[in-house]
């Protein structure tokens, strides 16, 4: 595998996490651009771009389920403002902490030219 295949490799994981701070719920936007664009030029960016993606997917529908179990809890699914409040923060950055680690992980596995799996997720792209 190239370099450049190693690099858009390390792209698609470490750009939804990236993407994930910059943008929340929409982290999977950068490794599906990525992965649509080279995924028939190159299996490693492939596997990569698909093993991404699914990631920033499960990240995405976690996040969801989050919001509407503390909405439910806090009884102010009709108030989103009031999910963000203090005591619901810690668990919305738990969140985006492992978001980060595991993609920056996933990326210097990427770079180093080995497979990366994510543990407990569904793979959603297959």
């Amino acid at each position: 595998m190239s370099q450049e295949e190693k690099w858009l490799a390390f792209a698609c994981h470490v750009g939804g996490a990236i993407g994930a701070v910059l943008l929340p719920n929409l982290g999977f936007l950068v490794p599906l651009i990525l992965w649509l664009a080279k995924r028939q030029q190159s299996a490693y960016v492939d596997r990569h771009g698909k093993e991404a993606l699914n990631f920033q997917l499960n990240m995405l529908i976690l996040a969801l389920l989050l919001y509407l179990v503390i909405s439910l809890l806090r009884g102010s699914m009709f108030r989103p403002a009031h999910v963000l409040e203090w005591p619901s923060l810690p668990w919305f950055s738990v969140l985006l902490l492992i978001n980060i680690l595991l993609s920056v992980l996933a990326g210097i596995e990427a770079y180093q030219g080995r497979d990366y799996r994510y543990p407990f997720i569904f793979r959603i792209v297959r």
